[in-house]
């Protein structure tokens, strides 16, 4: 979902420092300002794909757990939500062994165009197969798709260009002491130590203002479509009355005779979900748009593969390896630290719970409040405008707050435990989603993430990022799996016939995930003192 997306562009900006000085050794030499004109060109297209891709993810997260329910689950919340994380499962897999190799590959033989033009066909015509031939095995390929043809290592290598052209650059537009032309021509190692601190020192401020741009834009093209999706899914009101007419609806035996007829692969009428065809339309449209503005990058200027700007190519980071080489690390170097190994462990707890909640917000409103895709986007805008603001301001001001990170980390894990308890014991749609407001305080990633970067050298910060990038990929994975199968237990033990929502009360069963969380974060927050001490008897960098 976008919360993954939002993650593994923040371990990209540690990933690009690790490989910027090799890059930057192997620019072309041209005329600078001309190099950062269309550089800057280069990045405005980048912040078009962002948003409009953006707005198309927004449009598409709101409509397609309820038209999924409604025409291939039969109004079936437990399957729906247990086939659900088998997909979310799926793509994740793909991506990390096989999507990010592939289109790694194909973004440094082939150019960054060419990725982001496959990448992006690729979501576009999985979408748009979804919505005329709803089924599971249709779900379960576009899984597939999305994740062999990932644009991440795109994005990645493609801001890692950008930023090293700005960063060589700079000199030419400010007053300010920059690296050298000359020292750019020079050898690795040719060059001192002071001149590569420098530049890494320059590159780390720039790549950070570049990706929290990208973060602010795809964030709140997010929001917008979400809000714009629930607008185009707002069901006549007569229609809403009828379709929740009685607080229990079973499947109808008519539809389920006319699945077993589509051969039993999952497919249903879709005249129920009329509702969802215009945002659905509007998300297909969207992908197109967003193609288009993928096949501009790189159309004008010196005709270079890689980004229209004459950025450089990264041949010293190859995707292909990347994830080996992490997987690697991550046994050799991480693991056998105490410290580290803790805080590995407690990346993946954290990651794999809110994932697992992510992954069911939609199908447990929906059975215990009767969501519909509109109540849906008012959800997914608040909580996304809660963690934006938990890991923009909150973070900062804690770590003001507070002399030692982890006095902040321990009250943020309390009011996390309170917010997934908050969930549990909520009667009420309107309470629910007011209990997503907590999630401003949800910044355990940002100082889990910190605290196990102090423990190693800037220039092992993209080996670092990569194992992090290994351990949110496994809890995006296991998490969902968890949940959907609490939630698929709960919902048994409430005695209700199959089918059957659970809007005539509130029942406690169904919230097993819930509880769960909070448990898991609660044991979180127990582990603080211990993680204090082995801090301390960890010392400096290993």
């Amino acid at each position: 979902m976008s919360k993954t997306a939002i993650d593994s562009l923040e371990a990209q900006q540690i990933i690009q420092q690790q490989h910027a000085e090799e890059a930057a050794l192997q620019q072309p030499q041209m005329d600078p300002l001309l190099q950062r004109k269309q550089a800057s060109r280069s990045f405005r297209l980048l912040m078009y794909y962002t948003a409009t891709f953006g707005i198309a993810s927004g449009l598409n997260i709101i409509v397609v757990s309820e038209y999924s329910l409604l025409t291939v689950f039969n109004n079936n919340v437990v399957y729906a939500a247990q086939i659900g994380s088998y997909s979310s499962a799926l793509l994740y897999i793909t991506r990390v062994f096989i999507g990010n190799p592939i289109m790694g590959g194909v973004s440094d033989s082939l150019g960054r165009r060419p990725g982001f033009v496959v990448s992006t066909f690729a979501w576009t015509f999985a979408v748009a197969s979804f919505y005329m031939f709803p089924s599971i095995p249709m779900m379960l390929f576009g899984s597939f798709l999305q994740g062999c043809l990932t644009p991440e290592p795109i994005t990645q290598s493609f801001c890692a260009d950008l930023t090293t052209t700005f960063t060589m650059t700079d000199q030419f537009v400010t007053n300010k002491s920059q690296v050298t032309s000359e020292t750019h021509a020079k050898k690795k190692e040719e060059m001192t130590v002071q001149e590569q601190a420098t530049f890494r020192d320059q590159f780390a401020k720039k790549s950070a203002k570049l990706i929290a741009t990208i973060l602010a834009t795809y964030t709140f093209s997010l929001a917008v479509g979400a809000v714009v999706g629930s607008i185009l899914s707002i069901k006549e009101e007569e229609e809403s009355k009828s379709s929740n007419s009685t607080s229990n609806s079973f499947c109808d035996d008519e539809e389920e005779e006319e699945e077993e007829d589509a051969g039993g692969l999952g497919l249903s009428s879709a005249d129920d979900a009329s509702h969802l065809d215009g945002a659905f339309k509007a998300a297909i449209f969207m992908g197109f748009v967003c193609l288009g503005v993928t096949c501009m990058m790189g159309a004008k200027g010196d005709g270079t593969k890689h980004g229209g700007g004459n950025v450089t190519k990264i041949d010293e980071f190859d995707p292909r390896k990347a994830w080996l080489t992490s997987m690697m690390y991550v046994k050799d170097v991480m693991w056998p630290s105490t410290y580290v190994r803790s805080l590995c462990v407690l990346l993946f707890v954290s990651k794999s719970l809110e994932y697992g909640a992510l992954g069911i917000f939609y199908f447990y409103g929906k059975w215990q409040f009767g969501w519909k895709a509109t109540d849906y986007g008012i959800f997914v805008v608040v909580i996304l405008f809660a963690n934006a603001f938990a890991n923009t301001v909150m973070v900062r001001f804690f770590n003001k707050l507070f002399s030692d990170q982890w006095d902040g980390g321990a009250i943020c894990m309390l009011l996390l435990t309170a917010e997934f308890l908050g969930y549990a014991v909520a009667e009420t749609a309107s309470a629910f989603t007011l209990v997503a407001v907590i999630n401003t305080l949800n910044f355990l990633f940002s100082i889990i993430k910190g605290k196990m970067l102090s423990k190693f050298e800037p220039e092992e910060f993209g080996k670092v990022a990569g194992g992090q990038e290994i351990l949110l990929s496994c809890g995006a994975i296991v998490g969902p799996l968890l949940t959907a199968a609490m939630f698929a237990w709960g919902v048994g033990q409430t005695g209700l016939e199959e089918c059957a929502l659970g809007t005539d009360k509130h029942y406690w069963e169904p919230a097993a995930p819930w509880f769960f969380c909070a448990f898991g974060v609660a044991a979180l927050g127990l582990c603080v003192p211990m993680l204090k001490r082995l801090e301390r008897e960890a010392g400096g960098a290993i």
